[in-house]
């Protein structure tokens, strides 16, 4: 959340009690940040839009004084620079359009908006369609009190962050560190996982607890949750915590904020729309409906990307053809000085024998110069009927960061490596995958 720029916090206001505590804690933030506020009123009457445009503003001059005095309690609260904005229409439209404008670095509205168009009110509160609409970031406020300590100074701000592998999450995440770099947050980032999927993911066997993970897994999921958040800037504590659970992620999720006391929940959002939004769900809906404290949404077109991606550990599988192993080299050249290279070999059935023949045969291709660059090599060699889901399991064990392969894009007998392989991993892979054609000899 830049300050230099003197940015804006945008906040919207009904004058009810809701709304008025909404309105201390967007400016105790805009003191803390260095920010200007924006508090704005929407009047949403029948007639409204008509009035203003021919400038007939007497019946709505209550408004405008009450938005004043408002502002003038703000003032007196907390020395920020205030602008007081009133404008005609549907609330959660001209409250987005309003931040928009002013390139608002966060919106603030509370929990319950008011609104009179019924037929609008089926959609859903003003705040879930502001936070569904808005480019920036929304804080949905219900308490407001660790927010105002926070930005008093008083005593840390307890953030939990729930995640996935998305940009939307990777966007929340970015925004729990920025405000750390104004003032210590202790930050709790939380993943919630269908234990059926990462089992299978992870190519660990059945049976399945019907409670939280096997310890293997949850030790995995661990290493790759605290290998994508990486690390976060700012003061204070972070700690991580995945937890398996077969039903919505919203309620573990949810539970854990409770568990922990925690001031603030920040969560992603797609901004899906329409059918999508309903047959995929939302998350980021489903928090706000039930949260019982703040609540943060982040779009994911707030993704900062800060940093070229590393890939210290990378998997290339071969099938001993000439195709295949053209790879390898590419494989080695991915990984930087002391990185790590899994080059696997995956066959339906092995005994001892063709098991360490497979092995003599994959050490006769590691590149003369591997060892001189300090690239340490490990040896894969995988029973299993598969090809594709045996890579894609095997790279999620070893948690790689990008996986290499060959591909010719046709059928034939080589294909097991090449063809139908290579579109399965590239559709199911979580990791960047790195083909090289049949024309590109490296």
């Amino acid at each position: 959340m830049p300050t230099t720029d003197r940015a804006t916090i945008t906040c919207g206001t009904d004058f009810s009690e809701g709304a008025r505590r909404g309105s201390l804690v967007a400016a105790a933030l805009a003191l803390r940040l260095d920010a200007r506020l924006q508090l704005v009123h929407v009047v949403d009457d029948l007639g409204a839009d008509a009035a203003f445009a021919g400038g007939d503003l007497a019946a709505y001059e209550p408004r405008r004084q009450a938005l004043d005095t408002e502002a003038a309690e703000l003032r007196r609260a907390y020395p920020v620079t205030i602008e007081t904005v009133l404008e005609p229409g549907a609330a959660d439209e001209r409250l987005v359009e309003v931040a928009r404008r002013a390139h608002s670095v966060l919106l603030v509205v509370a929990s319950l908006g008011q609104t009179r168009r019924h037929a609008r009110w089926l959609l859903g509160s003003v705040a879930e369609r502001v936070a569904q609409a808005a480019s920036m970031p929304v804080l949905v406020v219900r308490n407001g009190r660790g927010l105002i300590e926070w930005a008093s100074g008083t005593r840390a701000l307890r953030l939990l962050v729930g995640v996935d592998d998305g940009a939307a999450a990777r966007a929340a995440l970015d925004w729990a560190g920025t405000l750390r770099q104004q003032a210590p947050c202790d930050l709790r980032i939380v993943r919630i996982v269908m234990p059926s999927e990462a089992h299978t993911r992870l190519g660990v066997p059945p049976p399945v607890p019907l409670e939280g993970l096997r310890p293997t897994v949850e030790r995995l999921l661990r290493r790759d949750l605290r290998r994508w958040a990486g690390h976060v800037p700012g003061e204070g504590d972070v700690s991580w915590l995945v937890e398996g659970n077969w039903g919505r992620v919203d309620s573990p999720l949810l539970h854990e904020a409770r568990r922990t006391a925690a001031d603030v929940v920040v969560v992603g959002t797609n901004q899906r729309a329409g059918l999508a939004r309903a047959w995929q769900g939302s998350v980021s809906r489903h928090v706000l409906h039930a949260a019982e404290g703040d609540v943060v949404t982040v779009p994911a077109s707030c993704r900062r990307l800060t940093g070229v991606a590393r890939h210290d550990r990378v998997l290339v599988g071969t099938d001993f053809s000439d195709l295949a192993n053209r790879a390898i080299s590419v494989a080695y050249g991915l990984v930087p000085r002391h990185g790590v290279v899994h080059l696997a070999h995956v066959a339906e059935a092995f005994d001892a024998a063709a098991e360490k023949a497979a092995r003599d045969r994959l050490a006769a291709l590691v590149p003369t110069d591997a060892s001189a660059r300090g690239v340490v090599t490990v040896l894969e060699v995988v029973g299993a009927r598969n090809v594709a889901d045996a890579l894609l399991q095997l790279g999620a064990r070893r948690g790689v960061d990008a996986i290499c392969m060959a591909t010719h894009g046709r059928t034939g007998a080589s294909q097991a490596m090449l063809g139908s392989v290579a579109q399965q991993v590239v559709q199911q892979a979580r990791c960047p995958v790195v083909l090289l054609p049949p024309q590109c000899t490296p």
